[in-house]
């Protein structure tokens, strides 16, 4: 890592320990320029998966939503839901090395998710050799997807586990139904977490919300420079519905970065209970702030 004066040093459990702790997970760019990486190899990429698309009834969702943060499936298992107006759309996969826990993907369908929807349908896609890079692309070059957009918007938190009640759920969708009547741009996006990220302590690394079963969130986003009036009249209304969710959430992702976060409010809310200790990281590494741009780690907690 080089420095604000220049110096370079070896980052690591035993040498300079607390700025080893603060560069995973505290963002980028904060306490100096990363130009080395050194990586413990656990085990491959998972090159094959087995993926379904599910359409859930608006009317099952918060109760399928619920029995997912209280029974996790497999850890083979991913899955990111979409509401629209046309109701909820998901997307399933299992990755693994191993053709034989692909083998086994329909067996732990019908196991793990099917007795939660059981008004749902669900279409299968055949397993495939797959790697992140690729599905990024497969993804883009879908018809009706734009890589080009010319302004967005996120806001987001986290679902600890104990706010996964079918009240809390019941309340969660029905706001998002309601804001993507109002706002056509709004993409709620509700992401499945819990599984390896848990498995890492707490004080392990700078981020703090290992414990969330969920990120819970929406999108805002507009093609156009024409769309631009269209666009800000949603993020103002969107920023005054915000809230009515949020008070379900804890935190928010530093890697999905939100707007709407005053000075004030995004330290906290970005790295928790861990901002006090990466703060005095940051005047240890960086006492000139020389490292800095729009929502990067403060000198000075407030």
């Amino acid at each position: 890592v080089v420095l604000y004066d220049g110096t370079v040093v070896r980052a690591t459990a035993e040498s300079h320990p607390e700025l080893f702790f603060a560069l995973r997970g505290a963002g980028s760019g904060n306490y100096g320029v990363v130009t080395q990486m050194e990586y413990k190899f656990l085990h491959p990429m998972p090159r094959e998966q087995q993926v379904r698309i599910i359409s859930i009834p608006m009317e099952d969702y918060a109760s399928f939503l619920y029995h997912l943060g209280k029974n996790p499936p497999s850890r083979e298992f991913m899955t990111i839901f979409d509401i629209s107006t046309d109701g909820v759309e998901g997307i399933m996969a299992w990755f693994s090395q191993d053709p034989e826990i692909i083998g086994k993907s329909e067996e732990r369908f019908q196991a793990e998710i099917a007795p939660l929807l059981p008004a749902a349908s669900y279409e299968e896609v055949p397993y495939r050799s797959f790697d992140w890079a690729d599905g990024t692309h497969d993804f883009s070059d879908k018809p009706g997807y734009s890589v080009e957009l010319y302004a967005a918007q996120v806001w987001q938190g986290f679902l600890m586990p104990a706010n996964n009640t079918r009240a809390v759920w019941d309340d969660i969708v029905a706001l998002m139904q309601k804001i993507v009547q109002e706002c056509p741009d709004v993409h709620p996006d509700i992401e499945l977490w819990g599984g390896a990220i848990s498995d890492t302590p707490h004080d392990e690394t700078a981020f703090a919300y290992r414990d969330a079963l969920f990120n819970v969130g929406v999108q805002l986003y507009v093609e156009k420079e024409a769309d631009e009036k269209k666009f800000q009249k949603q993020v103002n209304k969107v920023n005054r519905w915000w809230p009515s969710v949020a008070q379900y959430l804890e935190g928010a992702y530093v890697n999905y970065p939100m707007n709407s976060l005053e000075d004030d409010e995004y330290p906290r809310l970005y790295w928790g209970s861990h901002l006090e200790r990466l703060v005095n990281v940051k005047r240890e590494y960086d006492p000139h702030n020389i490292f800095r741009y729009e929502q990067s780690m403060p000198l000075t907690v407030k």
